[in-house]
């Protein structure tokens, strides 16, 4: 439990100076031709009627999430002022620039925030592929223990807290690439769920006799 705690502690902190990074230093036309490009992968690999869906899937959640309940309104007009009121104090004068800067920064968060919404869309296409792999190597790992509670073989603690280190890394490794701000290929999702699943019939195989 502490370690499961402290694992997302640290992935949340990574995911914050991440985000911070790529509001600070990625630029708003970057990150557009990052979004298009990936687009243009997905359609070339999972035909353009499967990308086209998942891509409409993550539309659904984004608006559902941001939209229709005015989060992305209330933040534009919280943090950005209007024409008018900044014509009525005269911030225009000394702050125009200021303004507009902060403004694409509030569209490249949203850019990426949608960037994210589209690869668990598109990562959820290889839902089946991902069960298929998986289950595999965990009923691996669970004989691979039953065979060893039978027998004279020790379980090795080590093997189980590199094979835990592991499967932490890949979680973080998940969430950073949902905000990564360059397009990815759609194989990354099956090579991360491969190599998972492995940590994970590892980690299963290694638990102590009597855990």
């Amino acid at each position: 439990m502490a370690s499961a705690t402290k694992t997302w502690k640290v992935t949340t902190l990574i995911v914050m100076l991440h985000v911070i990074a790529l509001l600070g230093f990625v630029g708003e036309e970057w990150l557009a031709r990052s979004v298009e490009r990936e687009r243009q992968a997905n359609a070339s690999f999972f035909t353009p009627e499967v990308a086209g869906a998942a891509e409409a899937r993550a539309q659904e959640w984004f608006k559902a999430a941001f939209v229709d309940t005015g989060v992305s309104s209330l933040v534009f007009g919280a943090m950005i002022p209007t024409q008018a009121d900044a014509d009525m104090v005269g911030m225009n004068r000394q702050f125009g620039s200021l303004f507009d800067w902060w403004e694409g920064r509030l569209r490249t968060w949203w850019t990426i925030l949608y960037q994210s919404f589209l690869r668990i869309s598109v990562a959820g296409l290889w839902f089946p592929y991902a069960l298929f792999v998986a289950v595999p190597f965990l009923i691996d790992g669970w004989v691979r223990r039953k065979v060893k509670q039978t027998d004279f073989s020790l379980a090795s603690p080590l093997k189980h807290r590199l094979s835990l280190y592991a499967v932490e890394i890949l979680v973080v490794a998940y969430v950073v690439l949902l905000f990564l701000p360059i397009p990815l290929q759609p194989f990354f999702f099956p090579l991360l769920v491969l190599i998972s699943s492995a940590a994970l019939g590892k980690m299963v195989a290694e638990f102590q006799k009597r855990a």
